[in-house]
């Protein structure tokens, strides 16, 4: 959990300087989550977001020598350190109102949300349509 107060100690909701969030592993740590030792350079810190009731990816550089995952931060909250290799899945795609301009709707189940939503994009008759 990451945590900072200002100076008159009250929490910071943002950090407009960011902070380097480093975080450790072991290979006993990979071995009991389900990964061998070299799946280590896969993994990604995410961050929990309440508003949303799910983990959302972040990023990291790896270092192997130190075995740590680091990255800047600007956001207070639960981090984690996650390797995502399931493939997000698109269920309930729906076209409705095909006209000009159709109404698309569907879900995307993933089990963590290395998705950044803003870069989804569909072509229906070879017209690109952005979320």
């Amino acid at each position: 959990m990451v945590n900072v107060q200002d100076g008159s100690g009250q929490p910071m909701s943002y950090y407009p300087i960011p902070m380097e969030l480093t975080i450790g592993y072991t290979d006993e740590m990979l071995s009991a989550a389900g990964f061998s030792n070299d799946m280590a350079a896969k993994l990604n810190i995410y961050r929990w977001d309440g508003e949303q009731a799910c983990y959302i990816y972040i990023g990291g550089v790896v270092d192997l020598d130190q075995q740590s995952v680091s990255m800047p931060i600007n956001l207070p909250g639960q981090y984690i350190l996650a390797i995502d290799e399931i493939p997000p899945e698109i269920t309930s795609f729906k076209v409705s109102d095909h006209s000009s301009t159709p109404v698309i709707t569907y879900e995307i189940l993933d089990n963590f949300s290395g998705i950044d939503i803003s870069s989804i994009t569909f072509s229906l008759d070879e017209t690109e349509y952005v979320h």
